[in-house]
């Protein structure tokens, strides 16, 4: 889904026929399987079982907002760098380019992912404990592709930072 959109964002009849990136597909399908996956299948759990202070009990929306926003503050920042760090392990990079590409991905990602605030209102107050994660893996759906989308960017932007550096 996620090289569709970047084939069109590229434009051109050259971009459109460019061949699949399926080590890029294989390294995204690792990182679901070893680390998104079980990543938030502990984070949901223990969101869904962490004891609230009073101010944030009372309704079931207020309880839902409260404990999409631990997540969003909490799990999301270390789910980035993990995500980074074996984005680069996966790709041969050093550890030094992962942190750089970190660096200037994550502002742009984590105001991105501030769509997993309604996503998660919605899993704690409406979606079943035990559907849970079926319902974030299918909105992780689009969210895939867009950090496919973002970690293949991220490297150009490190480069031309690096490059406009070295002119200077």
């Amino acid at each position: 889904m996620q090289e569709c959109c970047h084939r069109r964002r590229r434009g051109g009849a050259a971009a459109a026929a460019a061949p699949w990136d399926r080590a890029r597909t294989a390294r995204f399908a690792a990182i679901g399987a070893a680390l998104h996956g079980p990543f938030f299948y502990k984070g949901l759990n223990w969101l869904g079982a962490l004891p609230l202070p009073p101010a944030a009990r009372g309704s079931a929306a207020k309880e839902a907002l409260a404990r999409a926003l631990v997540g969003q503050i909490t799990l999301f920042p270390a789910f980035l760098a993990a995500l980074y760090a074996s984005l680069g392990l996966l790709e041969g990079r050093p550890l030094g380019a992962s942190l750089r590409r970190l660096r200037a991905a994550f502002p742009q990602t984590f105001a991105a992912g501030a769509v997993w605030i309604p996503i998660n209102v919605v899993s704690f107050s409406v979606v079943p404990p035990g559907a849970r994660l079926l319902w974030v893996n299918c909105c992780s759906l689009v969210w895939n592709a867009y950090l496919s989308y973002a970690g293949a960017e991220a490297p150009a932007a490190v480069e031309g930072a690096a490059a406009a550096k070295r002119r200077r």
